[in-house]
């Protein structure tokens, strides 16, 4: 349930970041691009653990 609440919080910071991209000031474009890189850095750690563990289970079949 946590990781379904989070995954789509991290959605929405990338949605939000990109809409912050082209605003008038260097600070909000300075934040878009930070939003933008939260969500996604999760998005890649989520990726990376869930390879792991189907490397881990394919490990205890064999």
């Amino acid at each position: 349930m946590v990781k379904k609440i989070v995954s789509v919080v991290a959605a929405l910071l990338i949605i939000y970041g990109f809409s912050l991209l082209h605003r008038e000031t260097y600070g909000m474009e300075r934040t878009g691009g930070i939003l933008i890189g939260v969500g996604s850095l999760y998005f890649i750690v989520l990726l990376y653990l869930s390879s792991r563990k189907g490397e881990q289970k394919q490990s205890d079949e064999e």
